[in-house]
Parts: C-alpha cells; sequence; structure tokens
C-alpha cells in the first residue's frame, strides 16, 4: 500500500542521467525531474514489487502527455519493458518499497529523538566516547576538557532560547489557510482482454481465403504477440470493452484484404510463390507496424 511521500535525491536535478534525458528529449531539467516525480509516484500507488502490470511505454507517455518520455527513461536503465506484461523500475524496494520508507522514518526519528535530548553529537563521536570512558582511558586534563566543551554548548542553546521571541497570536481571519493536497489521480481503467478466439473467428470470417490457426494452436508466441497488440491498441484508441476492440480489428481485416501484396495477388519476379498473409505474420510488432503505416497499400489504416 503507498503513502503520501516517495523519496527522491536532492542532487536529481543535476545527475547525470536527468542531464542525458533533458538533452536527449531537448526539455528542461525540470520539466524531466517532475516527469520522473509522476511516473515514480504511478509505481509507489499501484505496485508493491516494481512491477506494474498492463502498462506500457505509450500508456506512461499518455499519462504525461510527453510522447518519448518513458523510452527515454528506459534508454538510461530507469524503466524496464518486462516481456509486454508491464512495466518495472530497478531498485523499487530500495527507493519506494515499504521497508526503505521505514528506514527513513526511523532516522529522522532518531534525530529527533537527540535534538531534544540536547545531544547533538555524530554517531562515530558518540561510540567513541562511550569506549574511551568504559576503558578508563580519558585523563584528568581531557575530562576537564570536555566537561567545558559541554558547559559552552548548554551555554550557547540556553543563550539561543533566550534570544527566542513568541509571536502573537494572530486573529482566525488573519491565519493562513491551510491547502489540501490534490488527492492522487485515479488508477487507468484497465483495458478490455483479448479474446483470442473471437478474432480467430473475425479472421476466417472476413479474410476467409487466407490461411487459417486452429484455435488448439493458437498459443505461446503467437498468442502474446496478439495479446500485446490489442492492450496496446486498446490504449490507445480507449477501448473500454471487448465489442469495440473487435470492431476495430474487423476494419483492420477489411483493409488487409484491400492490399494485392498481403492477399497475394501479386506475382513475384522470380517466379516464387506469392506471399500471403497470416495472422501469426500481422501481430508481430514490426508487421504490424509496417501494415498500419501503410506500407503494402496506397492509404494508410
Amino acid at each position: 500500500m503507498s503513502t503520501d511521500w516517495i523519496k527522491m535525491r536532492c542532487d536529481l536535478r543535476t545527475h547525470p542521467k536527468v542531464v542525458r534525458m533533458a538533452g536527449a528529449l531537448g526539455a528542461d531539467k525540470l520539466r524531466v525531474v517532475g516527469a520522473l516525480h509522476a511516473v515514480w509516484s504511478i509505481f509507489d500507488a499501484h505496485s508493491a514489487d516494481g512491477i506494474l502490470d498492463g502498462y506500457t511505454f505509450k500508456a506512461i507517455d499518455i499519462e504525461l502527455g510527453w510522447k518519448g518520455f518513458a523510452q527515454a527513461m528506459s534508454d538510461i536503465g530507469w524503466l524496464v519493458d518486462v516481456d509486454g506484461r508491464g512495466l518495472e523500475t530497478p531498485r523499487f524496494e530500495e527507493h519506494n518499497g515499504q521497508s526503505a520508507k521505514r528506514r527513513a522514518q526511523e532516522t529522522a526519528r532518531k534525530a529527533g529523538a537527540r535534538a531534544a535530548s540536547g545531544d547533538d553529537r555524530t554517531k562515530s563521536e558518540r561510540i567513541a566516547g562511550f569506549h574511551d570512558e568504559k576503558a578508563g582511558q580519558v585523563s584528568a586534563s581531557d575530562a576537564d576538557t570536555k566537561r567545558a566543551r559541554e558547559e559552552k554548548r548548554r551555554e550557547e542553546k540556553d543563550k539561543e532560547t533566550s534570544n527566542l521571541s513568541v509571536a502573537p497570536a494572530l486573529p482566525p481571519e488573519d491565519r493562513p489557510q491551510l491547502t489540501l493536497v490534490d488527492p492522487p489521480p485515479p488508477k487507468p481503467k484497465e483495458p478490455p482482454d483479448c479474446p483470442h478466439q473471437d478474432v480467430l473467428a473475425l479472421w476466417a470470417e472476413v479474410l476467409p481465403a487466407m490461411p487459417q490457426h486452429l484455435p488448439k494452436q493458437w498459443k505461446g508466441a503467437r498468442a502474446d504477440h496478439l495479446r500485446t497488440r490489442w492492450r496496446e491498441t486498446a490504449v490507445d484508441e480507449g477501448w473500454t470493452d471487448q465489442a469495440q476492440g473487435l470492431t476495430y480489428f474487423r476494419r483492420l481485416f477489411a483493409y488487409v484484404g484491400k492490399s494485392p501484396f498481403l492477399t497475394g495477388r501479386v506475382k513475384p519476379r522470380d517466379n516464387k510463390p506469392p506471399f500471403v498473409i497470416e495472422l501469426e505474420w500481422l501481430v508481430m510488432p514490426s508487421n504490424w507496424a509496417k501494415v498500419i503505416e501503410g506500407k503494402y497499400h496506397q492509404e494508410s489504416a
């Protein structure tokens, strides 16, 4: 479960990786730092182990309104695509995990306790003083010097306290008003699941002359590719149910059918058999992009 804060370095703005991202994106470093805070806040709010299920680089870019930002994070090693299942941020437990927050809170608590007790020595100074006193190695002159130093420290603190003045209370109408922090943005709605068998049936209906796949054999890498293309397009198009996705795929398959090359109506010059598209070929990342961009048509999809 997330809390209302995340850890960020004080020198993050001048970090070499931030400088590289700003140069790659052509943006101000402060804007890069703000976008990084937004990404890490999403992980903190919706991930318990550093894995953000269902997210893609495109989803992050859409959330930020900044195309190419997720790829820039990936290029410097601050964002990893987990085989199309989601995204991962390295060293999550060190910076954003609950144990990391507990360590930071415990450090702050101990520092506050030392300040309240008047002992502002560092940890190494306290340990050295303990061993010296226990071993009986503190000479009389050293003890006198130590007592004089501690008395001087107390006198300086008492003087600082006596110089403090208490400001008069402001009337209610002049008191500063507290500004509530905006709640975290709602978790993006998950895209609908990919109906593999319905897509196979739609392919057979729209493109019956093209090679068909047996439903029982539709698994492994080919199924993973279709699922990834479905989820990416669902995020881009804003689908809310499977019916919208199937309508999109119907239009796409009809568009494929208009290509003479993809449907085997172009005879190769070397008398080889003509190329004929299969669904497994279409859902591969590079092939999908080429078809969408209209590489095999007179007009784009």
